[in-house]
């Protein structure tokens, strides 16, 4: 892998694994369990056409699998995490500068919608990750 990031003219750098867990622990910020994706699921994703990135393909693969119960539940624990947020932001607990209170637009959105960044027309360097 380095010498093909190196081959296109890119510095390399391996900083190793980040320990998000840790990291999120020491803001108070619940890390429920890691999302690791099968080899199997990748080759579906591959199969399916690759029309939107990965992360966004499995995570609605993986709505449409939840039974009524599940979602039910998710659906509460996400209200429960919206109004921490909330209640954070009211109070000043928080160091979100990207978050929005109700009816405010959120960093990078217009009219609710997000904002599109031409990059390269910014003079932007290309991405080195790649969905």
């Amino acid at each position: 892998m380095k010498k093909a990031v190196e081959s296109l003219g890119w510095v390399w750098e391996d900083e190793g694994d980040l320990d998000f867990a840790a990291h999120f622990a020491s803001k108070g910020i619940v890390w429920e369990k890691a999302h690791l994706a099968s080899l199997q699921r990748y080759r579906e994703w591959v199969a399916s056409g690759m029309e939107i990135n990965f992360s966004t393909w499995d995570t609605m693969k993986a709505q449409e699998q939840r039974t009524p119960a599940q979602r039910a539940v998710d659906e509460v624990a996400q209200l429960k995490l919206e109004l921490a947020r909330r209640e954070a932001l009211l109070s000043g607990d928080t160091v979100d500068e990207t978050a929005a209170l109700p009816g405010e637009a959120r960093e990078g959105e217009v009219d609710g919608e997000v904002a599109v960044h031409d990059a390269r027309a910014a003079g932007a360097k290309p991405s080195e990750v790649v969905n």
